[in-house]
């Protein structure tokens, strides 16, 4: 689906009236985005730190030939988990050199990425438009919401999903490896 070109056309909310139920809708949407960006960073800073803990000490293990494998197969986990968190906190956005008046497609006038990529006076007369009319600002703000929640599915819950997989995946193979390393000797 190919991204929209910057636009204040009302679209689908021209008809939607100005009121306090939308207000305080839109306003729980985007709290509840602020939210979720904020746990999965809080989630991927716990994994990076548990993460860097293991794999401290266990290379202080290495020397011990019964644990020597098992320690390789957690710390190879831990290190897939702690890198996987690191990718999910990280941020990723582009940015754009001197966009001058041009917009890039899928410009959102709400995130601090794109409209300071832009003049103050630019984006003043962006948001001056946006604002003349409820229907604009309801529809730029569920645009806001919707770019939110995509962003986060797809570049921070993802990899938080695969760091958790791999945290708990490393501590069972290789527990299992240390049973039967102990058993077989």
């Amino acid at each position: 689906m190919p991204e929209e070109v910057f636009t204040t056309d009302p679209g689908p909310f021209a008809d939607v009236e100005g009121r306090n139920t939308v207000d305080y809708a839109l306003f729980g949407l985007q709290s509840e985005m602020v939210q979720l960006t904020g746990q999965a960073d809080l989630k991927g800073s716990i994994i990076i730190t548990a993460s860097a803990i293991v794999v401290s000490v266990s290379v202080t293990q290495f020397n011990d030939t019964t644990l020597r494998w098992s320690l390789a197969t957690l710390v190879v986990f831990v290190m897939l988990a702690m890198l996987s968190s690191i990718i999910a906190v990280f941020p990723k956005f582009k940015i754009h050199p001197e966009l001058g008046d041009a917009l890039p497609h899928g410009f959102n006038p709400f995130f601090f990425g794109h409209f300071s990529q832009i003049p103050k006076a630019h984006h003043l007369e962006i948001m001056a438009d946006i604002l003349r009319s409820d229907g604009s600002a309801y529809r730029k703000l569920v645009e806001d919401v919707y770019d939110q929640g995509v962003y986060l599915l797809k570049n921070k819950y993802r990899y938080l999903r695969f760091s958790y997989a791999s945290f708990l995946i490393g501590f069972v193979l290789a527990s299992i490896q240390l049973t039967i390393t102990v058993i077989v000797s």
